[in-house]
């Protein structure tokens, strides 16, 4: 659900925002992924940056000094997930554009080897090594670029948004 612009969620309490097998304190337990996945399903209703996550607790429960930890935690959680997205990002770019670049070397290696008038065996050999191979780095450099980033981006778009946004709790 969205309200003016932010995310607003009903939690049944603090718990449902995290991993139900981590028995540790909120400051340092694990965030769920079905509340993120519920978080994910309500930002996709807001166009913009959205300017808050407001999360709905029965008012009988509210603890101010939990949902401060709370808080830090999520934030802490969301941007640490953004870095390291953003460092997977960078990573997968560059062992895309490694791998087409040496798909492309190979194909050109097997071509100048083609235009060689003397081919003996050696060269034989090597041309129907070098012609597989670099294809298929090429390609698979394409694709790591192309198909990957782009599903890589969008998590990291997410994260990112949420690594921005302030977080509140209200009753209900």
């Amino acid at each position: 659900m969205s309200a003016a612009g932010g995310i607003v969620l009903w939690i049944d309490g603090y718990s449902d925002i995290f991993s139900d097998f981590d028995p540790r304190p909120y400051a340092t337990r694990i965030v769920s992924d079905d509340f993120i996945a519920q978080v994910r399903r309500a930002s996709r209703e807001v166009s913009h940056q959205p300017n808050g996550l407001r999360l709905l607790v029965p008012e009988k429960i509210r603890s101010v000094q939990d949902e401060v930890i709370i808080r830090q935690r999520l934030k802490s959680f969301f941007t640490e997930t953004s870095n390291g997205l953003r460092e997977t990002l960078i990573t997968a770019r560059r062992r895309g554009v490694f791998f087409a670049l040496a798909g492309f070397l190979l194909s050109l290696g097997a071509s100048y080897l083609k235009s060689l008038s003397a081919g003996g065996f050696a060269v034989t050999f090597i041309i129907t090594l070098f012609e597989p191979a670099g294809w298929f780095l090429l390609w698979a450099g394409f694709d790591s670029l192309v198909l990957g980033l782009k599903e890589k981006g969008s998590e990291a778009a997410f994260f990112k948004r949420m690594a921005g946004i302030g977080i509140e709790f209200g009753s209900y």
